[in-house]
């Protein structure tokens, strides 16, 4: 199944680039979906989040009562002004993964982050109908991650 999402960021490109190769950031964005445990590995040619989460149904079905999920970006060099790297989402011991392509670039005065690629479950029978649940879920999580950057770059009050 075909996947794409984007978050725009109100700063420059470089700004955005350090912010989601910050491990501070990225332990905010692992914390809400509410781990039981997590490790972060951040720099600025990798990032990669390592979770445990609590599985609800109907998933729990397959992944038993807790799931393991590793989030990956190999960042290249930039060139031209906008980042582009190799992103994987895959499920620990299960057929799930999502892997595609990611690009960071201006767009105005904001930054743009695009994720396209294909998610899979290679599992007979039901695998269509799986990806179909986890598509939302992994859109949720662009979601908080879009939340989680506007909060990281609003400006401070100060006092």
């Amino acid at each position: 199944m075909e996947f794409t999402a984007r978050n725009v960021f109100d700063c420059d490109v470089p700004t955005a680039f350090a912010m989601l190769t910050d491990p501070a950031f990225l332990e905010q964005v692992a914390q809400v979906s509410n781990p039981t445990d997590f490790t972060i590995t951040a720099s600025p040619a990798l990032t990669r989040t390592e979770r445990t989460l609590t599985s609800a149904p109907p998933a729990s079905a397959f992944t038993g009562a807790e799931v393991g999920i590793i989030d990956e970006i190999i960042w290249n060099e930039p060139e031209a002004g906008e980042y582009r790297g190799t992103a994987s989402v895959a499920l620990v011991d299960l057929p799930l993964s999502l892997t595609g392509d990611v690009r960071l670039f201006p767009e105005g005065s904001t930054s743009v982050l695009e994720y396209s690629g294909e998610l899979s479950v290679d599992i007979p029978v039901v695998g269509k109908k799986l990806e179909k649940i986890a598509a939302p879920l992994l859109l949720k999580g662009i979601e908080y991650q879009q939340l989680i950057a506007d909060d990281w770059l609003a400006p401070k009050a100060s006092g």
